[in-house]
């Protein structure tokens, strides 16, 4: 069974195996060169493990019926805000398409407290263009910070490496 637990876990990546052979796992705690700084990165990993499995359990359970869409929308905002700007704070380039209702707090005027802090902080975010015409939101209706884009957007950015979360 797989683990989130990185002093357990198989499987690492090349450079993480290389780091492992130098420095092994009970000595993680106190004989890493940068000791703390290496805890603090390992344990911002295993926090965004966890709340992508969380994300991943909570998409599930929302199709399975087991949860209400309301109740998954609330939770999803929470969860995807905190990945976005712990991403954000650890210096990571995060852009952000909105797709289906999540464009409706791009509007101008419309308040949602997780939303207006990427704004604030700087993250790229952009509404999705066929979302937009679904629920007759005009270009010029939108935030100033806020861009239109297409599902192209996302192609092109998997086709050149980028790391994408689909959810």
């Amino acid at each position: 069974m797989a683990t989130d637990d990185l002093e357990e876990r198989a499987g690492l990546p090349d450079a993480l195996r290389v780091l492992l052979e130098k420095y092994p796992r009970e000595n993680w705690a106190s004989r890493t060169p940068m000791g703390g700084l290496s805890q603090f990165w390992l344990e911002r990993h295993l926090m965004f493990r966890k709340l992508l499995t969380q994300l991943g359990d909570d998409g599930r359970t929302l199709v399975d019926a087991g949860m209400a869409p309301e109740a998954y929308a609330e939770r999803l905002s929470r969860f995807g805000g905190f990945l976005i700007g712990q991403l954000h704070d650890a210096g990571h380039k995060v852009a952000v398409l909105l797709v289906q209702n999540g464009v409706t707090p791009a509007r101008r005027g419309a308040k949602s407290d997780l939303f207006d802090d990427l704004l604030r902080w700087g993250v790229t975010v952009r509404a999705d263009q066929f979302a937009l015409a679904q629920r007759e939101i005009d270009h010029a209706d939108l935030k100033d910070q806020i861009g239109v884009a297409d599902m192209d957007l996302v192609i092109d950015a998997m086709l050149a490496g980028h790391k994408v979360i689909w959810h």
